[in-house]
């Protein structure tokens, strides 16, 4: 296992969207 820095972008790209996403399907 491990983190690479190309994982941890990934990651960052698209935890936003999926934040937004899961607040909107609370909404």
């Amino acid at each position: 296992g491990g983190f690479s820095m190309r994982d941890i972008k990934t990651y960052l790209s698209v935890a936003p969207v999926l934040t937004t996403l899961w607040f909107g399907s609370l909404a």
